[in-house]
């Protein structure tokens, strides 16, 4: 092997969070036609805190020995006498207001408000524990060598000793690597402010329609990519290929920010040059929108024949992702350029679903008996369909030095130029069929050492601009058979993507690559057909 590691487990952290809540609501029935609904939610947030205390966190205002005193220095939860570095959030509050209003039995108005709190997502992150564990390396600059090219090590070759003392809490092993700050108010949980109102109406043929507004506003939201701390500032790409020298190697570009600095130009310019990526344990600045207008009809079952037909026209504004997934932010000190349409919203989204009994029986339509019935009969048909907005689209190039450590570089937008030149055809497999206009993106300036003077224009997810529509029907058909009351024979069969659609898809969103704006793929499988018997006995 050429360089190995072998993990030292001196401590298993044990972490804990406790947040107990009270709650109130109740109904009151004003009058004959309006209904109130009343409650309040308060949640008490604890700290995230680990049972002993074995937690590290970053001080931004500590001196730091290690880097010449350097602010920026690693602090443990127990040498403070605590076991967390968070405090108690006592105002995690959430009421709730809804009403009912009956013009007539058959006309009603329902609305209401009211903030739900998001539950606490550790995103598969823990806190840092350095310092309480370590590590055995083993690699060319700590191993005697006969030969250069001669490995450090063989398989059955045993790991040397651990000649650490754990816990090591000295500065000096942190220096080069990366760290996540813990902020007292991180558990104050993000917020989702839910407004609605709505109409229900009863039409003839036991229909119904509903006509509703539904909107909500998020605060305080989950926004990994938009932690990072130690990111250059957008300016500094005005030292243009200077930023990727070694500083030590050349001393005109300013002083070491510390002694033992041996890194880049650039990285001495980061608010903890000490350190490589600063980001935030569950970071909770985010923000977002959703508005949206839903129309739902509703044909309950007579004469052997429901339907449901839902409708809905919406947009989501954010300048974060899912509580799970972060986003590659261009400027963190600059976060209305991440504020874009939401990359999971669809516009326009129609969903028809339906069930037909087949008219064969004695009582049925057509009428038959005998073994006709028993053939013909009893067969059920549904129908699942889905037609929807095409995919948001995200535009990026590839090819620049990121040389201010952000998340991603993106191209211009031209908006004087047509985003979309689709023009309807299949897709071609040599070459693929133009979709994206190239000339309504385009390059940045950029140094010889592809570092760019400027970061793009174009928005994380692009406005108003969407991939081809996508539609989808899935169809069954199924029959039960009782024999008698404890058996019961049945057999289904299902199409999905009953009509073998194909979809255009496989969109190249790289400004860099020869493909861009070109669709190259199917967007969806073929039909699949699947058949089932079932005895139930």
């Amino acid at each position: 092997m050429d360089n190995t590691s072998r993990g030292i487990v001196a401590a298993n952290p044990g972490y804990r969070l406790t947040f107990p809540a009270f709650y109130f609501s109740d109904d009151w029935k004003i009058s004959k036609k309006l209904t109130l609904n009343l409650g309040l939610r308060w949640e008490i947030i604890g700290p995230f805190n680990e049972w002993a205390g074995r937690m590290t966190n970053l001080d931004p205002g500590k001196a730091n020995d290690a880097a010449g005193g350097r602010l920026g220095a690693l602090v443990f939860a127990d040498d403070l006498n605590r076991k967390s570095f968070q405090n108690t959030n006592w105002a995690q509050i959430a009421p709730r207001l809804g009403f009912a209003y009956a013009f007539t039995p058959k006309f009603v108005m329902r609305g209401g408000y009211g903030v739900n709190n998001i539950a606490p997502v550790a995103n598969f992150s823990t806190p840092s524990s350095f310092g309480y564990n370590g590590s055995i390396a083993v690699n060319s600059s700590n191993t005697a060598l006969r030969f250069a090219q001669d490995p450090v090590m063989y398989l059955h070759d045993p790991y040397p000793s651990f000649a650490g003392v754990l816990p090591n809490k000295s500065q000096a092993p942190a220096i080069g690597q990366g760290f996540t700050y813990i902020s007292p108010d991180g558990n104050k949980l993000g917020i989702v402010q839910n407004f609605n109102l709505g109409f229900q109406i009863q039409l003839p043929r036991e229909s119904v329609m509903e006509v509703s507004y539904i909107g909500n506003r998020g605060q305080r939201l989950n926004s990994g990519g938009l932690d990072a701390l130690n990111q250059l500032p957008v300016s500094a790409l005005a030292q243009g290929d200077n930023l990727i020298q070694p500083l030590r190697s050349n001393p005109q570009l300013g002083a070491l920010p510390f002694p033992t600095f041996n890194g880049s130009y650039a990285q001495s310019l980061r608010r903890f040059p000490q350190y490589t990526g600063v980001g935030q344990f569950l970071p909770n600045f985010g923000r977002s929108s959703y508005d949206s207008l839903q129309i739902m009809a509703t044909r309950r079952m007579t004469k052997d024949f429901s339907i449901l037909a839902a409708y809905t026209f919406s947009k989501g504004i954010s300048d974060a992702s899912s509580p799970l997934d972060g986003i590659a932010s261009q400027d963190v000190y600059n976060r209305r350029l991440e504020k874009s349409v939401v990359d999971f919203n669809f516009p326009s989204v129609l969903k028809l679903t339906w069930i037909y009994v087949l008219p064969f029986g004695r009582d049925k339509l057509i009428r038959v008996s005998g073994l006709a019935e028993s053939i013909l009969g009893g067969w059920t048909l549904t129908g699942v369909h889905n037609y929807r907005s095409g995919d948001p689209i995200s535009v990026g190039i590839s090819g620049y030095n990121n040389a201010i450590f952000s998340g991603n570089i993106r191209p211009d937008w031209l908006n004087g130029s047509n985003s979309v030149i689709d023009e309807g055809k299949a897709v071609q497999t040599n070459g693929g069929t133009p979709y994206l206009n190239p000339l309504a993106f385009g390059r940045l300036p950029a140094t010889a050492n592809a570092i760019v003077s400027r970061v793009g224009t174009a928005p994380r997810v692009l406005p108003n601009v969407r991939g081809p529509q996508f539609s989808s029907e899935d169809i069954g058909i199924s029959k039960s058979v009782l024999f008698r009351e404890r058996l019961k024979f049945e057999i289904r069969g299902e199409a999905f993507n009953a009509f073998n659609r194909a979809g255009r898809g496989g969109l190249v969103t790289d400004v860099a690559s020869p493909l861009f704006g070109r669709l190259t793929g199917q967007q969806y499988g073929p039909r699949s057909i699947q058949l089932a018997a079932r005895f139930e006995f």
